[in-house]
């Protein structure tokens, strides 16, 4: 019967942790992703090239910024996901909701900025019951 138990703990911790790392990536990159949509024209070009029968001319800068970007919320995720102290989760999410909050105070994206900044603080609230509940289950 505790076979059970345990399992069924183990899953909720590592589920817990998936989804606290899926929101922190998220968070992460959100706000830069949409700034370089929003500074090099990708959506305007897209639809228009699109609706004319042309190929798209987004420039090959705007495609690395977003690969690069994606690249960073995919690192951060994988990251947070393996943080096993509440105290390195809270740390982790101090520093990028720092670099969030510098982001947002120059680019001026402030609606973009509160959205990545809630998936943050979601992201990281969930890693810290993951966290929680292994701490308490080691005990």
């Amino acid at each position: 019967m505790t076979d059970g138990w345990e399992r069924m703990s183990e899953e909720y911790i590592a589920s817990a942790r998936r989804r606290g790392a899926r929101s922190f990536g998220l968070g992460v990159a959100l706000l830069p992703v949409f700034t370089v949509i929003d500074s090099r024209g990708v959506v305007q070009e897209l639809l228009g090239a699109l609706s004319m029968g042309f190929v798209p001319a987004v420039p090959l800068v705007a495609w690395l910024e977003l690969a690069g970007f994606i690249g960073l919320g995919i690192a951060a995720a994988r990251v947070m996901s393996w943080q096993r102290q509440a105290v390195e989760v809270i740390v982790f999410a101090a520093l990028a909701s720092a670099l969030l909050i510098a982001y947002a105070l120059v680019t001026g994206a402030w609606i973009v900025g509160l959205l990545a900044g809630f998936m943050l603080f979601t992201g990281a609230s969930e890693s810290l019951a993951g966290v929680s509940a292994a701490r308490g289950e080691d005990s």
